[in-house]
Protein backbone atom coordinates (compact mmCIF):
# COMPACT_ATOMS: atom_id res chain seq x y z
CA UNK A 1 0.00 0.00 0.00
CA UNK A 2 2.84 1.97 0.55
CA UNK A 3 4.80 1.58 -2.99
CA UNK A 4 6.85 3.91 -4.52
CA UNK A 5 5.86 5.22 -7.92
CA UNK A 6 6.69 3.01 -10.82
CA UNK A 7 10.25 4.08 -12.76
CA UNK A 8 10.36 5.63 -15.48
CA UNK A 9 10.34 3.81 -18.91
CA UNK A 10 13.40 2.37 -20.62
CA UNK A 11 14.63 3.92 -23.48
CA UNK A 12 15.62 1.97 -26.48
CA UNK A 13 15.24 0.87 -30.28
CA UNK A 14 12.33 -1.59 -29.72
CA UNK A 15 9.22 -0.31 -30.29
CA UNK A 16 7.44 -3.42 -28.86
CA UNK A 17 5.33 -2.78 -25.63
CA UNK A 18 7.18 -4.28 -22.69
CA UNK A 19 5.83 -3.29 -18.95
CA UNK A 20 7.43 -0.25 -16.58
CA UNK A 21 9.32 -2.04 -13.90
CA UNK A 22 8.00 -0.94 -10.02
CA UNK A 23 10.29 -0.23 -7.75
CA UNK A 24 10.52 -2.58 -4.43
CA UNK A 25 11.27 0.21 -2.01
CA UNK A 26 9.20 2.30 0.42
CA UNK A 27 7.95 5.80 -0.80
CA UNK A 28 8.88 8.98 0.99
CA UNK A 29 5.86 10.46 0.25
CA UNK A 30 2.89 11.11 2.80
CA UNK A 31 -0.49 9.20 2.79
CA UNK A 32 -1.69 12.54 1.17
CA UNK A 33 0.69 12.81 -1.12
CA UNK A 34 0.56 9.03 -2.33
CA UNK A 35 -3.43 8.82 -2.50
CA UNK A 36 -2.85 12.10 -5.02
CA UNK A 37 -0.17 10.73 -6.72
CA UNK A 38 -2.43 7.29 -7.26
CA UNK A 39 -5.13 8.98 -8.11
CA UNK A 40 -3.39 11.13 -10.64
CA UNK A 41 -1.66 7.86 -12.27
CA UNK A 42 -5.59 6.30 -12.74
CA UNK A 43 -6.64 9.70 -14.71
CA UNK A 44 -3.50 9.53 -16.75
CA UNK A 45 -4.17 5.72 -17.39
CA UNK A 46 -8.05 5.87 -18.01
CA UNK A 47 -7.24 8.28 -20.72
CA UNK A 48 -4.40 6.65 -21.99
CA UNK A 49 -6.80 3.77 -21.91
CA UNK A 50 -9.55 5.56 -23.60
CA UNK A 51 -6.66 6.55 -26.27
CA UNK A 52 -6.15 3.19 -26.86
CA UNK A 53 -10.18 2.04 -27.53
CA UNK A 54 -10.22 5.06 -29.84
CA UNK A 55 -7.75 3.68 -32.31
CA UNK A 56 -8.43 -0.01 -32.21
CA UNK A 57 -6.17 -2.13 -34.82
CA UNK A 58 -7.71 -2.68 -38.71
CA UNK A 59 -9.65 -6.22 -38.87
CA UNK A 60 -7.30 -7.14 -41.57
CA UNK A 61 -3.94 -6.70 -39.15
CA UNK A 62 -2.95 -9.67 -37.68
CA UNK A 63 0.18 -11.18 -35.72
CA UNK A 64 2.61 -9.49 -33.80
CA UNK A 65 0.62 -5.68 -34.20
CA UNK A 66 -2.48 -7.21 -32.61
CA UNK A 67 -0.98 -8.82 -29.91
CA UNK A 68 0.94 -5.66 -28.59
CA UNK A 69 -2.69 -3.87 -29.11
CA UNK A 70 -3.91 -7.07 -27.11
CA UNK A 71 -0.64 -6.46 -24.11
CA UNK A 72 -1.37 -3.20 -24.23
CA UNK A 73 -4.91 -2.83 -23.32
CA UNK A 74 -4.68 -5.69 -20.77
CA UNK A 75 -1.65 -3.93 -19.04
CA UNK A 76 -3.68 -0.78 -19.08
CA UNK A 77 -6.88 -2.29 -17.46
CA UNK A 78 -4.91 -4.06 -14.95
CA UNK A 79 -3.11 -0.65 -13.77
CA UNK A 80 -6.21 0.89 -13.76
CA UNK A 81 -7.86 -1.56 -11.78
CA UNK A 82 -4.50 -1.18 -9.32
CA UNK A 83 -4.39 2.51 -8.92
CA UNK A 84 -8.06 3.03 -8.40
CA UNK A 85 -7.74 0.36 -5.05
CA UNK A 86 -4.62 1.96 -4.29
CA UNK A 87 -6.42 5.23 -4.15
CA UNK A 88 -9.78 3.74 -2.44
CA UNK A 89 -7.38 1.93 0.61
CA UNK A 90 -5.28 4.85 1.04
CA UNK A 91 -8.45 7.17 1.27
CA UNK A 92 -9.83 4.17 3.43
CA UNK A 93 -7.24 4.10 6.10
CA UNK A 94 -6.88 8.45 6.18
CA UNK A 95 -10.56 7.89 7.38
CA UNK A 96 -9.73 5.11 9.70
CA UNK A 97 -7.64 7.45 11.92
CA UNK A 98 -6.19 4.07 13.82
CA UNK A 99 -3.29 2.55 13.20
CA UNK A 100 -4.76 -1.03 14.29
CA UNK A 101 -4.49 -3.07 11.15
CA UNK A 102 -7.17 -5.37 12.39
CA UNK A 103 -9.83 -2.27 13.05
CA UNK A 104 -8.81 -1.01 9.21
CA UNK A 105 -9.63 -4.41 8.01
CA UNK A 106 -13.09 -4.60 9.47
CA UNK A 107 -14.26 -0.46 8.86
CA UNK A 108 -13.28 -2.19 4.89
CA UNK A 109 -15.01 -5.38 5.32
CA UNK A 110 -18.32 -3.20 7.01
CA UNK A 111 -18.13 -0.32 4.59
CA UNK A 112 -18.17 -3.65 1.72
CA UNK A 113 -15.20 -1.62 -0.10
CA UNK A 114 -13.20 -4.45 -0.80
CA UNK A 115 -14.03 -6.83 -4.23
CA UNK A 116 -12.31 -9.81 -4.96
CA UNK A 117 -8.95 -9.15 -7.00
CA UNK A 118 -8.27 -9.68 -10.36
CA UNK A 119 -4.97 -11.31 -10.77
CA UNK A 120 -2.19 -10.33 -13.92
CA UNK A 121 -4.07 -10.23 -17.13
CA UNK A 122 -1.12 -11.55 -19.01
CA UNK A 123 -0.80 -15.29 -16.18
CA UNK A 124 -3.23 -17.56 -17.90
CA UNK A 125 -5.49 -19.11 -15.28
CA UNK A 126 -3.03 -21.68 -13.44
CA UNK A 127 -5.29 -23.70 -11.50
CA UNK A 128 -3.75 -27.34 -11.18
CA UNK A 129 -6.33 -30.24 -10.04
CA UNK A 130 -5.03 -33.83 -8.33
CA UNK A 131 -5.48 -36.99 -8.75
CA UNK A 132 -9.03 -38.00 -7.52
CA UNK A 133 -9.69 -40.97 -5.54
CA UNK A 134 -10.80 -43.16 -9.22
CA UNK A 135 -7.43 -42.20 -10.54
CA UNK A 136 -8.51 -40.01 -12.89
CA UNK A 137 -7.20 -36.59 -13.23
CA UNK A 138 -9.92 -33.77 -13.67
CA UNK A 139 -8.41 -30.05 -15.32
CA UNK A 140 -10.83 -27.33 -14.13
CA UNK A 141 -9.43 -25.48 -17.24
CA UNK A 142 -10.58 -27.90 -19.59
CA UNK A 143 -13.14 -30.39 -18.48
CA UNK A 144 -11.23 -32.99 -19.48
CA UNK A 145 -10.03 -36.12 -17.72
CA UNK A 146 -6.50 -37.55 -18.26
CA UNK A 147 -5.50 -40.82 -16.62
CA UNK A 148 -2.57 -41.04 -14.44
CA UNK A 149 0.39 -43.15 -14.85
CA UNK A 150 0.55 -44.43 -11.43
CA UNK A 151 -2.58 -44.21 -9.23
CA UNK A 152 -1.09 -41.96 -6.61
CA UNK A 153 -1.99 -38.14 -6.21
CA UNK A 154 -0.02 -35.99 -8.56
CA UNK A 155 -1.16 -33.06 -10.46
CA UNK A 156 -1.26 -32.14 -13.93
CA UNK A 157 -1.24 -29.33 -16.28
CA UNK A 158 -4.34 -27.81 -17.36
CA UNK A 159 -4.65 -27.69 -20.91
CA UNK A 160 -3.96 -24.19 -20.73
CA UNK A 161 -0.71 -24.56 -19.56
CA UNK A 162 0.49 -27.30 -22.22
CA UNK A 163 3.15 -25.89 -24.66
CA UNK A 164 4.56 -27.74 -27.77
CA UNK A 165 6.91 -26.99 -30.27
CA UNK A 166 4.10 -27.11 -32.62
CA UNK A 167 2.39 -24.34 -30.87
CA UNK A 168 5.41 -22.68 -30.39
CA UNK A 169 6.14 -22.40 -34.25
CA UNK A 170 2.30 -21.56 -34.91
CA UNK A 171 2.71 -18.54 -33.44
Amino acid sequence: MFSAPPLPAAIGSQKKFSRPLLPGSASKLSQEEQAQAHEARFRSISTELAQLHSYPPDRKVKGRELEEYRLREEYLEFEKTRYETYSMLLRAKQRCEDDDLSVFEAMLLEEGALQRAQSSPTLQDSSLTCSTRDGASQSTAAGAQEPSGNGNNSCSRGQGQRHSYRQAVRK
